[in-house]
């Protein structure tokens, strides 16, 4: 079966992703509409300011308690009294976390470099540097959006309050109902198809309740959120906005990975030094890098948090006069919109989709795509890749297998993501798989995959991240070619490397010119 040209579709959300599968579905032929609930395009790249970031801590419980621990005993309890922690408002956490669809802070830049983000047919302007500031990054899709003439099939202000299929095939159509802030609701509409691109990075994931979902790799810190840390602050960073705002506080961040090390280091500038980052495992930052220069020390897993500001680590060290908890934990899969007849599950604690095929489809409806479920990737481009993927799918240039085949497929990848110690709740991790996954999009659609020399940029990219969570940034990148070495990258070498950004992009500075063979020669011997 396939959906003939003039096929309505839906697509929800107007970010990147949504975007993109606009453009490619609407080019081969089909009617769509994107329903946005915000007022702009870009999704999670348009930056909202949050006045009163909301602390996540409720109620206090009685002290002495260690609840959630396998073996309470163990855990030691703080019996005194901390001093009050600076002011830090709001205190109260009794108060419901608002509506938040951004996660981008202040101080955000890009940690992969555009020539590695941008879609196939719309660079980066050239007079941007490598690693952007995140408003250009949200001009960038208001410019791909305008040059595209994608506006005049958004309607914003359009939240979508349910996805409904009209049949259990799997070709089935949706009943699609949504409220605007102009004529309220509910309102609905039938479309041949929907495409979710509703994004991923707007509902926190706090490790502070065990779960009902019995699984050995559970996250769950006892005392997270109850009200033993009081009077400190316990924070997450999607709310995230200003490091002036921690301002002669001890700050904890819990969570090792990008957004981890960025935000540490961001409060550093302000906070009291150090400023700890707990994780099982820092891969950002390992052990020898350059962290401790700019006021961030990398302690253990947090296990427990004991008293008003006193937390235990995995190695049973007790920190204490904290003032801050800041939560790195990611975020869960939400799509509070799709009914259970959509037959679509989201399982481990909020990380996994499933039964998606390809990550992407789910398997008892196909005509009911999610796109951008993978993380650890290059994003736009894989947006993209999938966006060419549905619209081959819709019109039949991709024969999808059965259902069968499909949850065999499923748990085929499971088995040997396992094989190689990659933990259930991580299925959707792709990392260096991405590229493969990509160019198996790319190949079923008949489009151009990514080339070897964007390949080798990314990869470039993460060994000096990892050597300096910071310097990495003033490195810039030309691609000329598709080969793994038709590339070069420019280093900027700063006078002062301990000075801040803006005296960084202000001093004196100078270059080492390295092509890709070169460069790629340089990140070995290091």
């Amino acid at each position: 079966m396939t959906l003939k040209e003039g096929a309505s579709i839906a697509v929800i959300g107007a970010g990147a992703a949504g975007l993109v599968t606009l453009r490619v579905l609407r080019d081969a032929g089909y009617h769509v509409i994107v329903f946005e609930g915000g007022n702009a395009v870009g999704g999670t790249w348009v930056y909202e300011d949050i006045l009163a970031e909301p602390d996540l801590a409720r109620v206090a419980r009685p002290s002495g308690s260690c609840t959630g621990l396998e073996r309470p005993t163990e855990c030691p309890v703080e019996r005194s009294m901390s001093p009050p922690a600076p002011s830090l408002t709001p205190t109260a956490g009794t108060e419901p976390a608002p509506l938040v669809q951004s996660s981008i802070y202040a101080n955000l830049r890009t940690n992969l470099p555009k020539q590695v983000m941008q879609f196939s047919d719309f660079p980066f302007p050239d007079q941007l540097p490598s690693f952007m500031d995140h408003w250009a990054v949200q001009r960038y899709l208001v410019d791909y959006a305008e040059t595209h003439h994608l506006i005049r099939h958004v309607r914003f202000g359009t939240r979508v309050q349910a996805v409904e299929p009209l049949s259990a095939d799997v070709w089935s159509r949706y009943r699609v109902t949504f409220a605007t802030a102009s004529n309220g609701g509910p309102h609905s509409l039938e479309f041949d198809a929907v495409c979710v691109c509703n994004g991923h990075y707007t509902t926190p994931q706090i490790p502070a309740e065990p779960f009902v979902e019995s699984e050995k790799s559970a996250e769950y810190i006892p005392g997270l959120t109850d009200g033993t840390f009081s009077p400190g602050v316990v924070r997450h960073s999607h709310y995230y906005r200003e490091p002036t705002r921690y301002q002669g506080l001890r700050v904890l961040c819990l969570g090792s990975g990008p957004s981890g090390v960025d935000i540490s280091i961001d409060i550093a500038q302000h906070a009291r030094t150090p400023v700890y980052l707990s994780g099982r495992a820092v891969k950002e930052m390992p052990p020898d890098s350059q962290a401790g220069r700019y006021g961030v020390v990398q302690v253990p897993s947090l296990r427990a948090v004991i008293g008003p500001r006193s937390v235990l680590l995995a190695d049973g060290t007790v920190l204490r006069e904290l003032d801050v908890i800041m939560l790195c934990t990611g975020y869960r899969y939400v799509f509070p919109f799709l009914t259970s007849q959509s037959g679509v599950l989201i399982t481990h604690q909020g990380r996994v989709v499933e039964p998606l095929y390809h990550h992407l489809i789910p398997v008892f409806k196909w005509t009911l795509p999610l796109i951008g479920i993978p993380f650890s990737v290059a994003p736009f481009p894989l947006f993209e890749y999938q966006a060419h993927y549905i619209a081959a799918v819709f019109q039949g240039r991709v024969k999808l297998p059965g259902v069968d085949a499909m949850l065999a497929a499923i748990a085929e990848e499971k088995r040997v993501q396992q094989g190689f110690g990659q933990q259930p709740r991580h299925l959707h991790r792709l990392g260096d798989r991405q590229w493969a996954y990509n160019r198996q999009l790319a190949d079923a659609a008949g489009i151009k995959g990514p080339s070897l020399a964007i390949q080798s940029v990314y990869n470039d990219t993460g060994t000096f991240r990892k050597l300096d969570p910071k310097q990495y940034r003033f490195r810039e990148y030309r691609v000329f070619g598709d080969g793994p070495e038709d590339w070069e990258v420019q280093i900027r070498l700063s006078p002062s490397m301990n000075a801040p950004d803006d005296g960084l992009r202000a001093a004196p500075s100078r270059t080492i010119t390295r092509t890709g063979e070169e460069a790629e020669e340089y990140s070995t011997g290091l």
